[in-house]
């Protein structure tokens, strides 16, 4: 896949904080045609106390998702890329 080709997604991802966890919340959308932007890791982790180093963020999950946007005038998106 290359910059600027058109792929069709069914979800975008948000990301969500709550009760010291930080995730991605897959959110569906209806079928929509998006433009490829590139490649991104994205990751679900935690938040940690450390009495030394105070609060710091622990990843648990990797994510692999690419970024997109519907049109050259909207913010761009994540969706988690499904390989072929």
């Amino acid at each position: 896949m290359k910059f600027g080709d058109h792929i069709k997604v069914s979800h975008r991802l948000k990301r969500r904080k709550r009760e010291g966890r930080a995730f991605w919340d897959k959110i569906p959308m209806l079928d929509t045609e998006v433009i490829f932007l590139g490649n991104r890791t994205l990751t679900n982790g935690f938040r940690r106390w450390d009495s030394d180093e105070g609060w710091f963020y622990v990843p648990n999950e990797i994510i692999k998702a690419r970024l997109v946007c519907q049109n050259e005038r909207t913010a761009p998106f994540y969706v988690i890329r499904e390989e072929p």
